[in-house]
This record gives structure tokens, C-alpha cells and sequence, in this order.
């Protein structure tokens, strides 16, 4: 991801979901998901494709579906936000990234999602110990609740997760991003083929 704050800790779920696509590929599989959480890891062959639902909030339904084919080469998706199974630094209910491995998604999504961080009266933060004390980012203030945003502040959150992941494709670090907060999302590329499910 290129930042410094980031630990080895923020892509352990998509690594170990990539080693277990890598070796079911390697035995001879033709189509490969391991979900390991949220943290996807897809193995398709020549001419494989998949549906894979997509929701706008950690933890939420799929309310969203995207078609990936082999000739993408997305092998891996993650999401992170507030909700989610580690500290979040941000605002985003989700960001769902699309890569080229589970690890690098999972550590990217993480990353987006922090850059969401606003200075707000309705965001509440403490430090990472005093939640969890075996953290292994002690002395960051993470998000515990969000209350109602402005709609400049929703757009500001997004603004910052969106440069955040433009950046991140233009180096090709990342394939897609899907970025959300408040009701409000973000897609980079703007074009990404995010089908809303009713």
C-alpha cells in the first residue's frame, strides 16, 4: 500500500485465503472461491466467471453484484470498514477492494477505508489499546461510532477514499474500488459494473 502505518496484520485473512486458492489451483481445480470472512480468493480458469455479491456495509447483505471473468484477473477481494473484524481508522461502512491477490485486497481495503478519517463531532475514536490491549496499533485513535454526517462531510470521506484508491489503480497496485459511506458510494473506475440488486 505504500503507507507506513500499515502492519503485516492487515493482510493475514486474504494471505491465508490466497494459499489455499494457490494450492486447490495447483491440485487441479478449474474454479476456485475461498471466502475466508469476507476475504475472497478467486482462482478462474480460461473463460471462468463469477457473480460475487457485494454489500455497502461491513457485515451487511449483498445488495450489490458484480460479474468478474477470468480475462480480469481479479484474484482477490476484500472489504473493511467500521464493523468489521479489525480497528478501523475511518468513516467508510465499507470499502471493497479488487486486486490481483486476496492479501493485496485485503491490505488495500484496509488502508482505503482508513483514509476515510474525518475530523468530525459525530465520529468518536479512542486508542487502539484501550480497546484491545495485544493490538498491533497501540497508540492509533480508531473509530468506535459514527453518528449523522453532513452530507459535506459524507462527500469529504469519500473524496479522500476515492484519491486514495485512484492512486492506488494508476500504480496498479489495485484493480477497482467500491467505496461507502452513509447511504452514499464511490466507485473507482467510475464505469466499475456494480449492479444494484433490488
Amino acid at each position: 500500500t505504500g503507507e507506513p502505518t500499515m502492519t503485516p496484520m492487515c493482510a493475514v485473512a486474504g494471505s491465508f485465503a490466497d494459499l489455499t486458492a494457490d494450492f486447490l489451483a495447483d491440485s487441479g481445480a478449474t474454479k476456485v472461491i475461498i471466502n475466508n470472512g469476507g476475504d475472497i480468493a478467486l482462482r478462474l480458469g480460461p473463460g471462468g466467471k463469477v457473480n460475487l455479491g457485494v454489500a455497502d456495509r461491513v457485515g451487511g447483505k449483498a445488495n450489490y453484484r458484480l460479474r468478474i471473468t477470468a480475462g480480469q484477473k481479479i484474484g482477490g477481494v476484500a472489504t473493511s470498514g467500521l464493523g468489521g473484524r479489525s480497528f478501523t481508522l475511518g468513516t467508510a461502512d465499507a470499502v471493497v477492494v479488487f486486486a490481483g491477490t486476496a492479501a493485496v485486497a485485503d491490505a488495500c481495503a484496509t488502508h482505503i477505508a482508513n483514509t476515510t478519517a474525518i475530523e468530525s463531532p459525530a465520529v468518536t475514536r479512542q486508542k487502539a489499546r484501550e480497546l484491545d490491549p495485544a493490538t498491533d496499533i497501540p497508540e492509533l485513535f480508531v473509530t468506535t461510532s459514527i453518528g449523522r454526517l453532513s452530507p459535506e462531510e459524507i462527500q469529504r470521506a469519500l473524496d479522500q477514499g476515492e484519491a486514495r484508491a485512484r492512486c492506488l489503480m494508476n500504480q496498479g497496485v489495485i484493480k477497482a474500488a467500491a467505496i461507502f459511506v452513509k447511504g452514499q458510494c464511490r466507485l473507482c473506475p467510475a464505469d466499475l459494473p456494480l449492479e444494484r440488486l433490488d
